[in-house]
């Protein structure tokens, strides 16, 4: 993955002028892509670079993470809007049967809650006994 020198380096020129669809849908050993990575870091000058230049907010790892999982379980409110904006979807599960929206919940990432609440979305569309339970978790706690 020659962009995540540019991510470790902290060097966004760099990565922007080598960023292409190859270079964002590349994956490494775990699946992961460039997105992945940028959002573990909390790089959103990054973040926003990939999405803006259409890499999926919703692509799964082989743990069936996707990135907005990852902005969720790190409380990274503005990447997370960031991603619900380009698509992101609080509603996948991963390979636990846990969404980016369960994992907020239990982690307690109020201020990814607050986004997710705020972005208008529907997160109520998960359905049965998760829905239930994560919009009384809100109301109650947040």
């Amino acid at each position: 993955m020659e962009l995540l020198k540019f991510l470790q380096e902290n060097d966004l020129e760099g990565f922007k002028e080598n960023l292409d669809m190859d270079s964002i849908e590349e994956i490494d050993e775990e699946k992961n892509t460039i997105l992945h990575h940028c959002v573990e870091k909390g790089a959103y000058d990054f973040v926003d670079a990939l999405v803006y230049n259409g890499a999926d907010p919703n692509v799964k790892n082989k743990y069936g993470e996707t990135p907005v999982h990852i902005a969720a379980r790190n409380d990274f409110d503005k990447i997370m809007e960031l991603l619900l904006e380009f698509g992101g979807d609080v509603t996948i599960k991963n390979n636990h049967q846990r969404s980016a929206l369960n994992l907020a919940t239990t982690l307690k990432s109020k201020k990814v809650l607050r986004v997710i609440e705020n972005s208008g979305m529907d997160y109520s569309a998960t359905i049965g006994r998760e829905k239930i339970t994560h919009h009384r978790r809100f109301e109650e706690e947040y």
